[in-house]
């Protein structure tokens, strides 16, 4: 049983790849879900957040204004800061959560697929860290189309997360998205062999 830490710049694939290795068996864990789920109206993160940058960052039927919030949080790292405080502890508690109970389930390999899980300091709960990296321009190109970012908003974004450099010392592994979806796929599929020690089989056979 093996806890595997997807890392990885925002728009470089981290989702297409584990939803890959979900598909050959793995248990996936997704940061970003949790966070969104943590802010829902009225639970605590929410009025944390309500009290800390005000009725203004909402939408009329009680949800946070996200585009809105995301500006101000990547304009300003005091801002940044003040929302990792709230939102961080809560996604790292469910994160355990939800590994202990694949755990329990007998997963050979679980995926904690998290942007920042090292700058929050999530590293501890993984047994390798796989970082995914891919060229700028692909990652623009896939902001633009799945968020509608512009380049400037898209470099707002990059800036405020760990360079490449900075994630590839504390990596186990370095995977390179700069091909087609096929090749990721495969790639996919040879590490989750790797990681669950079926190809450690296929070599001895």
């Amino acid at each position: 049983m093996t806890v595997i830490g997807l890392v990885g710049k925002i728009g470089s694939g981290k989702s297409v790849f584990a939803a890959y290795l979900k598909e050959l068996g793995a248990a996936v864990v997704n940061a970003d879900q949790i966070a969104r789920q943590i802010v829902e109206p009225n639970l605590p993160a929410w009025k944390e957040i309500a009290d800390t940058f005000g009725q203004a960052y909402f939408l009329p039927d009680g949800h946070i204004n996200r585009p809105k919030l995301a500006q101000k949080i990547f304009a300003a790292d005091a801002s940044r800061l003040q929302l990792n405080a709230i939102t961080h502890p809560r996604i790292r508690s469910e994160a355990a959560l939800q590994i202990a109970a694949y755990k329990k389930e007998g997963y050979a390999l679980i995926v904690l697929e998290a942007a920042v899980l090292l700058e929050a300091g999530f590293a501890e709960m993984v047994d390798e860290i796989w970082l995914l990296e891919s060229m700028h321009e692909d990652i623009y190109q896939r902001l633009e189309k799945r968020d509608g970012l512009d380049i400037a908003s898209a470099d707002m974004r990059l800036q405020a997360q760990l360079s490449n450099e900075e994630m590839e010392k504390k990596a186990d592994l370095v995977i390179i998205n700069n091909g087609t979806l096929e090749d990721l796929s495969q790639k996919a599929k040879d590490l989750y062999n790797r990681a669950t020690g079926k190809l450690k089989n296929i070599e001895k056979n």
